[in-house]
């Protein structure tokens, strides 16, 4: 197997994931509001559980998204250095 294919593979498996967990994290948010929709759970509690979550959700994907953004950093720089070499610019 070439080291593209296991290379494109890895990657598909990285982005299937961060899109997985962005959806995990919509639904915890409209499980929340849906809950909020029913007088017995509106108030500070379930603002501050959504406001968690939201603050979770921003921290994990910006972790991941910054890991995905250095690897195709590398990768573009890669890319270019190549080209460099073969004198395609």
């Amino acid at each position: 197997m070439s080291v593209m294919k296991v290379r494109t593979t890895e990657e598909g498996a990285i982005y299937e994931s961060l899109v997985k967990i962005q959806l995990g994290f919509a639904q915890i948010l409209e499980a929340l509001n849906n809950l909020q929709q029913h007088k017995s759970y509106r108030g500070l509690t379930m603002t501050a559980a959504v406001e968690a979550v939201r603050e979770t959700r921003a921290g994990t994907l910006f972790e991941i998204l910054g890991v995905l953004h250095a690897r195709e950093e590398r990768e573009w720089a890669r890319w270019g250095r190549r080209q460099k070499r073969e004198g395609d610019y």
